[in-house]
């Protein structure tokens, strides 16, 4: 007598589409996590090169580094200005002519704009009050820091992308701090 013997592979139907529902589920969170990361991680890299900007600045005042032949002896510096492109660059400035520690109005000074990455903004500027324009100098040869004309403030520069926040401060001793 011969028995028939039948064995079952594979899967059911149900066994694969629960398999599936659970794949979807976890690649659904995985990229919507990704997305958000990454948006985060796209500040932070902003906020870093905002601090190495400043600090980059800051060094041209301690080596004395020329523009147009001469060290500025008014110092380098960097101008904040929310109203400026949608507050999402700065400009880079060596104070040639004078020691009132600002950018002149007429640009002449400017040496370079630095833009932020797109979607990238200047969200607040804070020395003790909320301020939409900020000037910060680097006088050498010590540097003396400056922040609107005025060497006892602390400024904080509050960076965002519309959902995350970050912030640099810079205080009166040209220390830079960044806060995540």
């Amino acid at each position: 007598m011969k028995i028939n013997k039948i064995n079952k592979y594979g899967f059911t139907l149900v066994e694969l589409l629960v398999s599936l529902s659970i794949i979807i589920l976890i690649t659904t969170i995985f990229l919507a996590n990704y997305k958000s990361t990454n948006k985060r991680s796209g500040l932070v890299l902003a906020t870093q090169k905002l601090a190495s900007d400043i600090r980059l600045i800051q060094t041209y005042s301690l080596g004395a580094k020329e523009n147009n032949g001469i060290v500025p002896p008014g110092g380098w510096g960097i101008v904040f200005d929310k109203t400026l492109d949608n507050n999402t660059s700065i400009i880079i400035f060596a104070d040639d002519s004078s020691l009132d520690f600002t950018r002149a109005l007429d640009g002449s000074e400017d040496v370079e704009t630095v833009d932020f990455p797109e979607g990238i903004y200047i969200e607040l500027l804070d020395t003790s009050i909320s301020v939409s324009k900020a000037d910060l100098v680097f006088l050498p040869p010590k540097p003396t820091t400056y922040i609107n004309a005025n060497s006892t403030e602390t400024l904080n520069i509050q960076l965002s992308d519309g959902v995350s926040t970050t912030t640099i401060q810079v205080n009166q001793f040209g220390l830079i701090d960044v806060i995540n």
